[in-house]
């Protein structure tokens, strides 16, 4: 109705178009202005996470002179580690723990992935600045590819046996009741398994957070002590999860201009949604403690979206009181990349429409909104709910808007067109797509100072200036297109089965 009303009733009803199309582009500047300032203030934050040499810190956090250890520091890892020592110090004896209690499972699900993926995802958690028998990993692998996963565990357990407290192999079975093939049931099956191996060495599962990874993300060395610095600082930890911030560096410069603005994209979204506590939810690599996952039983097996749902499964089981701590520690992860330039542009669709099937979350929030109306907090959740609702409505349909606000009224209606409201109306589209440009220009900034270093010198970053040319059509092929694709197929129920984006690492002529 959006995208079709405006061009049938320009013919007879310009002014009422006009004004809808003004409000709807108000609205997007101003999301525009905030995307801005959450994109530099994120930026900025997570360059002063990143200076804080984390596992430093763990053995004396506890202490009481912690504060005065912390004066001899840097002052941006004062201000931060400070802030976390307060909230400890503030916490119930009885709810306090220390690094000694804490262990980490790192899930890794792997479906058709080669070993020399695999192979840099395990050399990360293995370099991570952290005591190694503490860390399980798990690798989570498919009876569906079999033969494949059986040779990759193989070579992985014969290098890194012995550098981390556990490696376990656990197999998906296949074809299991209830389930929809993909990698939510797949970590949750992992999940169940693993659990009963922890429990049988007598830890407490409360003192055990679960970070879930894809096979192909990179952690930060200081990823695990930094995350497990927020858990033991929250007192509420059970009710929370811990967002790490995901980068889509890993391979940026060697896939074709398209899918490198995406891959910067949604890298620059995930940073400002960091920045805004109240819209953060679960997204790919995440960490969770073990005793909330035992009670809301693991993970979806049901959704193709299962991180993002993930959020709302905790929320509505903890009635209203789960919320996602960002940690602004990156988890580097690949920008789509298949064997040829075509392939590539299709796969990064794929993988943008799947994640636009999340918003089959806006009927499972308003079911459960109302199952549960008399025991969560009604006005968080119909925030919540507005804030869910607003951007899969946005993401589908504000690229091809604001394209075509000029043209639908002033081109399909002549008299409009040479009247004053249509003069009017022109000027002042143009003033808000002028003001808009400081999004643009933020984001050409921020992206020159995060960015790997482009191997191909002046040229590169040239060409990483020019790029930013093609934003407005790789927000429609990229953004509107595969978002109204899922939103079609889930009002005519056409249900979307979990596509693995293939996952190439080499570079692109």
């Amino acid at each position: 109705m959006t995208l079709t009303l405006p061009v049938i009733f320009t013919f007879s009803y310009p002014r009422a178009v006009s004004i809808f199309i003004l409000f709807y582009t108000v609205l997007w500047l101003l999301r525009s202005i905030g995307f801005a300032f959450f994109l530099s203030t994120g930026y900025l934050k997570t360059k002063r996470y990143m200076t804080v040499e984390w596992y430093r810190y763990l053995s004396i956090f506890h202490h009481t002179d912690f504060s005065s250890i912390l004066k001899r520091a840097l002052p941006d890892t004062q201000n931060v580690l400070e802030e976390l020592h307060r909230k400890y110090q503030k916490m119930p004896l009885d709810k306090r723990k220390t690094i000694d209690d804490i262990y980490h499972i790192v899930m890794v699900p792997t479906y058709k992935e080669e070993v020399e993926i695999l192979r840099h995802s395990f050399q990360a958690i293995a370099d991570a600045h952290y005591d190694k028998s503490r860390i399980f990993v798990v690798l989570a692998t498919e009876e569906r590819d079999r033969e494949r996963a059986m040779k990759n565990a193989e070579m992985l357990q014969n290098e890194y046996n012995g550098k981390f407290g556990a490696l376990f192999v656990i197999e998906h079975p296949a074809n299991l009741p209830g389930e929809v093939p993909g990698k939510g049931g797949n970590i949750s099956f992992a999940g169940i398994e693993v659990t009963k191996k922890i429990i049988e060495q007598g830890i407490d599962p409360s003192n055990v957070i679960v970070t879930t990874i894809d096979a192909d993300n990179i952690i930060h060395p200081d990823y695990l002590a930094c995350l497990a610095l927020h858990y033991i600082a929250n007192p509420h930890r059970k009710n929370r999860s811990f967002q790490s911030l995901p980068l889509f560096f890993n391979n940026i410069w060697n896939v074709p201009i398209f899918s490198r603005l995406v891959a910067l994209g949604s890298s620059f979204w995930h940073i400002i949604q960091s920045g805004r506590k109240d819209r953060l939810r679960n997204f790919a690599a995440h960490s969770q403690p073990l005793d909330a996952l035992i009670e809301m039983d693991y993970w979806s097996r049901t959704s193709i979206v299962e991180d993002g749902h993930q959020f709302w499964r905790a929320y509505f089981h903890f009635k209203g009181d789960h919320r996602v701590i960002p940690l602004f520690m990156p988890i580097y992860q690949d920008a789509v990349q298949l064997d040829t330039y075509w392939d590539t542009l299709k796969g990064q669709y794929l993988q943008l429409r799947r994640w636009a099937w999340g918003s089959t979350d806006i009927a499972f929030v308003a079911v459960n909104f109302w199952r549960m109306r008399h025991e969560i907090p009604i006005w968080r959740t119909l925030r919540r709910f507005w804030i869910l609702f607003e951007g899969h409505y946005m993401w589908a349909t504000a690229p091809l808007i604001i394209t075509m606000a000029t043209p639908i009224p002033r081109m399909l209606n002549e008299a409009f067109e040479q009247s004053v409201s249509g003069y009017n109306f022109g000027m002042l589209l143009g003033s808000f797509f002028r003001i808009s440009l400081i999004s643009m220009v933020v984001s050409v900034l921020v992206s020159m100072l995060m960015l790997p270093k482009n191997p191909k010198g002046w040229k590169g970053r040239l060409s990483a200036m020019l790029m930013w040319v093609l934003l407005p059509i790789t927000t429609i092929i990229f953004g509107a297109i595969p978002a109204i694709d899922a939103q079609t197929r889930l009002m005519l129920n056409k249900r979307l089965d979990f596509n693995v984006t293939k996952k190439v690492r080499k570079a692109v002529p």
